[in-house]
């Protein structure tokens, strides 16, 4: 499960960097859970030039905000996570996987274990970037991050993990070029782990949110 991440000013720069402008957005730092405003990647059209002026073709991306979370169908609840094994399938999440995938970026992540200690997951960089789908008209999209079952460090603290994606697979993950298999089933990045201190009431913060498993 991903209930909650955490992105600094660092990740924001490091986005702008390939996005080439946030437009001005207003961002906060901080920790991020269900039903709050975040930062996604979408897709946009290739532009040919490099930043640095050279020929050749620059991926581009469009950032945009979205809620975080599905509407479930109790009121209230909300589907922050969807089963990378399963997205393809479900009636909630098959349309969106196929034609609306994003990239959410994040400093790193929060798990719980079972004995509600909490710990912080970081990559070697700056930037996570957590594989989702997004819903909805602009200006009032949703997002929602995939998970899949957890590797490495992650392991003994939870069972499942959000997706993550490479800077070489942004583009082909958010074009949907490959099938939800091609990720789920290759390994996923090693990741430090650390543990934190704090409070563990993880889902009551949430508005009564719900993984989204289904």
């Amino acid at each position: 499960m991903c209930g909650r991440f955490t992105a600094d000013r660092e990740v924001f720069e490091e986005v702008e960097k390939l996005v080439g402008s946030l437009d001005g957005m207003e961002l906060r730092t901080g920790d991020f859970c269900p039903s709050q405003e975040i930062l996604i990647l979408t897709g946009t059209g290739i532009l040919t030039g490099t930043a640095e002026g050279e020929g050749g073709e620059k991926r581009r991306f469009s950032p945009r905000k979205a809620v975080w979370g599905y509407p479930g169908r109790d009121r209230g609840r909300l589907l922050f996570n969807a089963r990378a094994e399963t997205v393809e399938e479900r009636p909630t999440f098959r349309r969106d996987f196929a034609r609306r995938r994003c990239a959410v970026a994040a400093g790193g992540f929060y798990e719980w274990s079972a004995g509600k200690e909490k710990f912080l997951f970081t990559g070697d960089g700056p930037v996570l970037y957590l594989a989702g789908i997004y819903a909805g008209d602009p200006g009032r999209e949703r997002a929602c991050i995939l998970t899949v079952p957890a590797e490495g460090t992650v392991r003994p603290v939870h069972e499942r993990m959000p997706l993550i994606l490479s800077g070489e697979e942004l583009e082909e993950w958010i074009r949907g070029r490959k099938g939800a298999e091609c990720y789920w089933k290759r390994r996923q990045p090693d990741l430090k782990r650390e543990k934190c201190g704090g409070e563990y009431g993880q889902l009551s913060l949430f508005g009564g949110g719900q993984d989204g498993l289904l």
